[in-house]
């Protein structure tokens, strides 16, 4: 979990706040399996608000699913 919130934080300080994102945001889920009730997650979300760059939800990359490429390129030429 500390290396993935790590890994965030250094794609932050070289500019790539969406990859920063999908890191920390590793790091988080990674935290909400220790069994302390959901402190270790809610410090990683509030240290993560301190980056003003948005929150912890889940946003998916184009280059993740090929298959949405297809279907929005289909759906621009039919427009």
């Amino acid at each position: 979990m500390s290396f993935a919130f790590n890994e965030g934080i250094d794609w932050f300080a070289g500019g790539r706040e969406d990859q920063a994102r999908q890191w920390v945001l590793s790091a988080a889920n990674l935290a909400g399996q220790c069994h302390d009730g959901g402190k270790l997650k809610t410090l990683i979300g509030s240290r993560f608000g301190l980056l003003n760059i948005g929150d912890l939800e889940i946003k998916q990359s184009v280059e993740s699913d090929p298959q949405e490429i297809t279907t929005c390129d289909s759906h621009s030429r039919a427009a």
